[in-house]
C-alpha cells in the first residue's frame, strides 16, 4: 500500500493508454491520493476508472486534453460519483 501518497501530477508525460494501464495497477494501492493530474497524456477511455476505483478521497481529477470521451466520462462518473 501506499497510504503516505497525496499527490500526483504526471501531466504531459505521454503516458497513453499502454502506460495507463500500468498506471491503473499502482492506483489501486494509493488510497491516500487526495490530487491527480493526469492531463495532456493522450490517454482514452481505457479501464483507468478501474484504478480510480480505490482512490476514496480523490478531491482533484485534472484528464484535461486525453481522449476519454463520452464512454469513458460516463465510467469515471459511475466510479467517482
Amino acid at each position: 500500500e501506499c497510504k503516505a501518497l497525496t499527490h500526483l501530477d504526471l501531466c504531459w508525460n505521454g503516458i497513453n493508454d499502454e502506460g495507463a494501464a500500468g498506471l491503473v495497477v499502482g492506483l489501486q494501492k494509493c488510497k491516500g491520493l487526495a490530487h491527480l493530474n493526469l492531463s495532456s497524456n493522450g490517454i482514452g477511455a481505457g479501464g483507468l476508472a478501474r484504478g480510480l476505483q480505490m482512490c476514496k478521497g480523490l478531491a482533484y481529477l485534472n484528464l484535461g486534453y486525453n481522449q476519454i470521451g463520452a464512454e469513458g466520462a460516463g465510467s469515471l462518473a459511475e466510479v467517482l460519483g
